[in-house]
């Protein structure tokens, strides 16, 4: 069987999307801390699923959070697949 490379950019970002997901909201540094980044690509990262609409910045507290729109990519998942 042929060995297929992972897009490491992609992970990374599934990544900080699993972790904003837990938690309830966290700054640049906390995420960056948790997936083992340095905090200038995990802003990077956090700023992407800004703009994809799955995540957004909240302006009182500068924290990120997941938006409605990380709900669809479970759309079609059954527990019993």
């Amino acid at each position: 069987m042929e060995s297929i490379r992972s897009i490491r950019a992609l992970v990374r970002g599934l990544d900080a999307l699993t972790m904003l997901n837990v938690r309830n909201g966290s700054t640049v540094s906390e995420i960056a801390q948790q997936i083992k980044l340095l905090r200038t690509t995990t802003y990077r990262i956090l700023e992407t699923l800004t703009h994809a609409g799955y995540v957004y910045r909240d302006p009182a507290d500068d924290r990120y959070r997941v938006t409605i729109k990380v709900r669809r990519l479970a759309d079609g998942f059954h527990d019993n697949a």
